[in-house]
């Protein structure tokens, strides 16, 4: 039987349906499953404590002084021990032979760098500012390396009295799946900032950013930036246990970083918070402050979160609160200290411009009065009127009764959910 008379008997057994059979081998079907985001590990990367400190004495101060003489002599950072007598453990800083931004000392190691002022008691800028390095939060954990680097603080003389957070940075290490790690995760993102951008090597996607004012996002290849900038191989044995990165994936560190305006906003107030709310830190940058839907350009109700998302959201886990978002509200700030000055700079600018530019203003001895009575002068040239005034007070009242009921009832809801 030739190939025709085949066809004719299976065209007679199961009828002619108009289509043709063929011995082609059927078509290769991809069982490959797509791979799932993984979450290597997450934490505090980076951190900045801003403290107020009475010291007892000047003893440490002076060892500070004479420290850093001997490095300006020497011109370079000499090694600057401390003694830590619960330890019972010499602490090593290295000093440097200048100081920064009106700060007269700098100590540093791989742990912390510390900015010192040479003031005996609290004022306007802050006794000391720590930052708090990668390797010590991560290795050590948070809270140990703050009652740490605290004690060594209060050993030196110094008592602690008021502790403000002024950095934050939050992140998780994942295992990205490459079919996801491209251009078009920035057309998919729903966030609160207008800004955003992307980062290539050799045309390959390094990273991308989200923000850029008090809280901004950053995704970046974590060992590309390990191998071109910070060193940190540390991270492979002691913190992802991994010895490289696995075919078909990016490692990718997710990163929040949180400024001193968004921390106050949060309500991160305490150390005690900071201890008790990553999590809903976490969960308001993930939730509120951006997230990954798709079916971009549609309405809310029409996309969803897409579930890799969903896994870096539920994949902080650095306490066991509950992961309710944390509520933003701004405080009015009452200070009528900076107010004031900010009007008597303002003030003592346009009485200077007076005096400057025109030849009838020239004072002998410039007083309080004459800046107030050359102000009450200018009123009238620029159409200011009692009612301008009224109008002008009237409606800084009601931004200001605004803006206390919203923190009324944000504070309300932060009692509600056990923030405070």
């Amino acid at each position: 039987m030739d190939k025709s008379d085949s066809i004719n008997v299976l065209n007679k057994k199961y009828g002619n349906k108009g289509g043709r059979t063929t011995i082609r081998p059927p078509a290769k079907i991809n069982k490959t499953l797509k791979k799932s985001l993984k979450i290597l590990c997450s934490g505090v990367d980076t951190l900045y404590l801003s403290i107020d400190v009475f010291w007892k004495d000047l003893s440490f101060f002076h060892r500070l002084q004479d420290k850093k003489a001997n490095a300006v002599a020497k011109d370079k950072d000499l090694c600057f021990p401390i003694h830590h007598e619960k330890l019972l453990i010499e602490y090593l800083f290295n000093i440097r032979p200048y100081g920064a931004q009106g700060y007269e000392w700098l100590l540093y190691n791989r742990d912390y760098s510390l900015r010192i002022g040479n003031w005996i008691k609290p004022k306007n800028r802050p006794s000391i500012r720590i930052q708090f390095h990668s390797r010590t939060l991560w290795l050590n954990g948070l809270k140990k390396s703050i009652v740490f680097i605290l004690r060594l603080i209060k050993e030196l003389g110094g008592k602690i009295h008021t502790i403000k957070i002024s950095r934050l940075d939050l992140c998780v290490d994942t295992l990205f799946p490459e079919e996801i790690w491209n251009k078009k995760l920035i057309d998919k993102n729903v966030t609160r900032s207008r800004h955003a951008g992307m980062y290539f090597n050799n045309k390959n996607l390094t990273g991308v950013t989200f923000g850029k004012g008090h809280i901004h996002a950053r995704f970046y290849d974590k060992p590309l930036e390990i191998e071109q900038k910070s060193k940190k191989y540390w991270f492979f044995d002691q913190v992802w246990k991994i010895d490289e990165v696995p075919e078909g994936y990016k490692l990718i560190r997710i990163e929040f970083q949180l400024q001193r305006e968004i921390i106050k906003d949060l309500g991160l107030n305490k150390l005690g918070h900071l201890y008790r709310l990553l999590n809903n830190a976490w969960a308001y940058c993930t939730g509120d402050w951006l997230k990954f839907q798709n079916n971009p350009g549609k309405q809310s109700h029409q996309r969803k979160t897409y579930p890799w998302w969903k896994t870096i959201q539920t994949g902080f886990t650095i306490t066991n609160s509950i992961k309710e978002p944390l509520v933003r509200c701004k405080r009015i700030n009452p200070d009528k200290k900076t107010l004031f000055s900010q009007s008597f700079g303002t003030m003592s600018s346009l009485f200077a411009l007076e005096t400057e530019t025109n030849p009838d203003r020239q004072y002998k001895e410039l007083t309080i009065h004459d800046s107030i009575n050359s102000f009450l002068d200018n009123i009238s040239e620029f159409g200011k009127t009692n009612n301008s005034l009224k109008e002008d007070v009237f409606n800084k009242r009601a931004k200001y009764q605004k803006l206390e009921q919203k923190y009324a009832e944000a504070t309300a809801k932060r009692k509600k959910l056990g923030f405070i």
